[in-house]
């Protein structure tokens, strides 16, 4: 049935592949709004090794896959689009045990190498002026919750959203989400099953927690401003509620400094929002926990580079919780492979060196976490570590125009002693490979 769907949105974005690129936004009638639709599409390849030190298992895998979206032009405001995707399994050593190899298949099913087939998105539209409304399956924008595109299939959502932009300075953002389908996964799950599908962790006791699929939770409700409030300042903010769950109130703060410099800060709480008894919510966010985070930013341009210098800290009382499979960690220490999800009682501080030469993008970043080795301040038993990243991408012109390449080393180390409970590999203390094509048209 899912390939079904690819097939549609191939032969339905080939009939307009002619003329998509010329941009027509009001249609006579439906059939010219089809006609003149607009088709885009990527191709990626992607190679991962995993080194873990001594004893561990290393890991390596390649895998290739395309999707295909096609959107309509406007009818009178209206406009639908179809997003689908596929992706094959070129080769792998056995990564049944591997965390972050698996990632690029189906992690509910790791067997799984060939109905690896998705549909994406599948929404209808409309746009009039200064705003947008929009129902189905679709793409979700926002500091946490949003496509996390990582790996060979991005998070997606299904649901309503609206956007309002006020004079070009303000923006305002809603949606009302009730289904997703997580990174790494090929289904639509309710919310209630898509929490936990990748880990649920441990309680404050060293116990594994059973939460997937047993919580008391059917929507995910957010609410967003951004806009400019004096010059160079810039103000952003999300509320993110989830039913009988949890909500999360995340602010951030822009002030340009002086010409080449812009210090940032985010504060973020959370509490529980349980108003029916489920013993597995209270499980997965203590009813009367009280979660703060802060993180900053000082960023500094230069004649030929730009360094960031961040920090972030979680007091005690109160872990960061927000379900993976949803979300993605907004600080801005959380550099690829780094999360501060799970943990209270933690600090990171890092800095990043970037660097833009011709047509490469060069980033080196490094973050050093101080973690509480003990299980009520630490789901995921996240040891301290220092965490190294060297991240370049390569975009191609001309005879190779649309394709970037990109490359990413991770170094994760963990020294001192290691309490015997703590599972290392695939956690700290590896070497981590990425080499990803993508050839967008």
């Amino acid at each position: 049935m899912r390939g079904l769907v690819f097939t549609i949105v191939c032969l339905v974005g080939l009939g307009a592949w002619a003329t998509e690129h010329d941009t027509v936004t009001v249609e006579h009638n439906m059939l010219e709004a089809f006609h003149h639709g607009h088709l885009k599409g990527q191709i990626r390849d992607y190679t991962m090794m995993t080194v873990n030190a001594g004893s561990g298992a290393d890991f390596y895998t390649q895998a290739i896959g395309a999707s295909l979206h096609y959107e309509t032009a406007e009818f009178y405001g209206f406009s639908m689009g179809l997003k689908g995707m596929f992706i094959h399994r070129v080769f792998s050593n056995d990564i049944s045990t591997a965390r972050f190899e698996r990632q690029l298949y189906d992690l509910e099913n790791p067997s799984n190498y060939n109905e690896l087939d998705r549909l994406e998105e599948l929404y209808f539209n409309y746009h009039y002026k200064f705003m947008n409304l929009r129902f189905g399956k679709m793409e979700v924008k926002s500091p946490i919750v949003n496509k996390h595109d990582g790996r060979m299939k991005p998070k997606m959502f299904s649901g309503i959203s609206s956007s309002f932009t006020v004079k070009k300075k303000h923006e305002l953002s809603f949606y009302h989400i009730s289904k997703a389908t997580p990174r790494s996964t090929v289904e639509w799950f309710n919310l209630h099953e898509a929490i936990g599908i990748y880990n649920n962790g441990y309680d404050e006791h060293g116990h594994k927690l059973h939460y997937h699929g047993h919580l008391d939770t059917k929507f995910l409700t957010m609410a967003g401003y951004k806009g400019k409030l004096a010059k160079g300042t810039k103000i952003e903010f999300w509320d993110y509620y989830f039913d009988n769950l949890m909500n999360t109130a995340q602010l951030n703060v822009s002030q340009e400094i002086a010409e080449h410099y812009t210090a940032k800060f985010m504060y973020l709480n959370q509490f529980s929002t349980q108003t029916r008894a489920n013993t597995y919510n209270e499980e997965y966010f203590k009813s009367g926990e009280l979660t703060h985070v802060f993180s900053a930013q000082l960023a500094g341009e230069f004649n030929s580079f730009e360094l960031d210098l961040m920090a972030s800290y979680i007091p005690e009382g109160g872990q960061y919780i927000f379900p993976r499979e949803l979300g993605v960690d907004p600080f801005y220490t959380s550099i690829t492979r780094n999360w501060l999800e799970g943990l209270a009682d933690a600090s990171a501080v890092g800095l990043t060196l970037k660097k833009e030469l011709c047509n490469w993008d060069m980033k080196m970043s490094y973050v050093h976490l101080e973690s509480s080795n003990d299980f009520d301040n630490n789901r995921y038993m996240e040891l301290s570590n220092d965490q190294v990243n060297i991240d370049i991408t390569r975009h191609f012109h001309h005879a190779l125009e649309g394709l970037d390449v990109r490359f990413l080393y991770v170094m994760k180390h963990t020294g001192g002693s290691i309490p015997d409970y703590a599972n290392v590999v695939n956690r700290t203390n590896y070497h981590h490979l990425n080499l990803i094509m993508n050839f967008n048209f």
